[in-house]
């Protein structure tokens, strides 16, 4: 499922998103309005080439409040803050565990 916001001209693929604290909200939808429904809580990309598409701006617009870069040998975890992501030790999605250990498991 692409996640789209019209009025913004932005998108981002589902399978790169997750609903951790608003999954119930979401739980067995096929479709999604983000200017009514909450936008997932967490993105995740794996970039292991350079990307040309600036996927921060992409995460941002449509709201998304956590967002994970990983490019094939680090972990960054980045949480938005008034419109703009910021790099973060811990999760919001899970918070007892570190960007560090979560990398060690990856």
């Amino acid at each position: 499922m692409t996640l789209k916001q019209e009025d913004l001209k932005k998108g981002i693929e589902r399978d790169n998103c997750y609903d951790i604290q608003n999954e119930r909200a979401v739980r067995g939808r096929q479709t999604l309005d983000l200017q009514t429904d909450t936008p997932p809580d967490l993105g995740i990309e794996i970039d292991i080439t350079s990307s040309s598409v600036n996927k921060f701006g992409i995460y941002s617009a449509l709201g998304i409040p956590e967002f994970w870069k990983y490019n094939g040998r680090v972990l960054k975890f980045y949480q938005l803050l008034e419109g703009n992501y910021v790099e973060c030790e811990f999760s919001m999605a899970f918070p007892l565990v570190s960007v560090t250990e979560i990398a060690e498991f990856v």
